[in-house]
């Protein structure tokens, strides 16, 4: 009777271990997912250039966060956009504006918009120089720097940004599905006058890029 007991023991105990192929009762692991979280934290970034409208907001938010008035003498206004080689929620796009100080006519502020924090950051001031090396001077006066100012009147309205996006695009050659723009620039310099650009880079190469001259109709030329 002895064998017999062992034997049945055995069968009891394969049979509580999972000897059955019977797998419903079963927990399995699997490897968590975050899909909502993941959403939340890509929701607010631009993944191109930002529109005409989405510059207005942001470059009322910069006069604001500075103190300026409503047509302030600028000295730069950069619309930037780069995608990230981690992913997509890592792409960045902003806003910089530089602008006479509201404070001190003889100094340069400088305050950037982030675009996906929807934020103005807090203004900078800026040293301006002139020369390099031994022959390096700070320009401290508004005199020093008035040729280089300009009002918003004086460049293309920024409602007009998705029109020459896409004439720069299509002017790159590049393919409309294979780039992407880049950069929006307007700065006056002494010697040629004031000079509004814009950039469209190919994602084939990081280094293939053109850059196109734009007018106050917002007619794009390439360089």
């Amino acid at each position: 009777m002895k064998p017999s007991f062992v034997f049945i023991a055995i069968c009891w105990l394969l049979t509580a271990c999972g000897g059955s192929n019977d797998n419903s009762g079963r927990a399995t692991a699997t490897a968590p997912t975050f899909p909502a979280a993941e959403a939340e934290s890509d929701k607010d970034v631009l993944h191109q250039m930002p529109n005409g409208d989405q510059i207005e907001e942001a470059y009322e938010a910069v006069l604001k966060k500075i103190g300026a008035s409503d047509d302030p003498e600028l000295m730069e206004v950069y619309v930037g956009f780069s995608k990230s080689t981690t992913g997509p929620a890592g792409d960045d796009s902003h806003l910089s504006v530089e602008l006479v100080s509201p404070k001190d006519k003889n100094k340069i502020v400088s305050c950037r918009y982030d675009f996906n924090k929807r934020q103005a950051r807090e203004p900078q001031e800026v040293t301006l120089t002139s020369g390099l090396g031994s022959t390096e001077t700070f320009i401290d006066t508004y005199d020093g720097f008035k040729a280089t100012l300009f009002k918003r009147a004086d460049v293309l309205p920024f409602d007009k940004a998705g029109a020459i996006y896409e004439e720069a695009i299509a002017k790159s050659g590049y393919g409309a599905d294979k780039c992407y723009v880049t950069k929006f620039h307007c700065k006056r310099f002494p010697s040629n006058g004031l000079n509004t650009s814009i950039e469209v880079q190919s994602t084939r190469s990081g280094s293939a890029s053109k850059g196109f001259a734009v007018d106050k109709e917002g007619h794009v030329a390439p360089f």
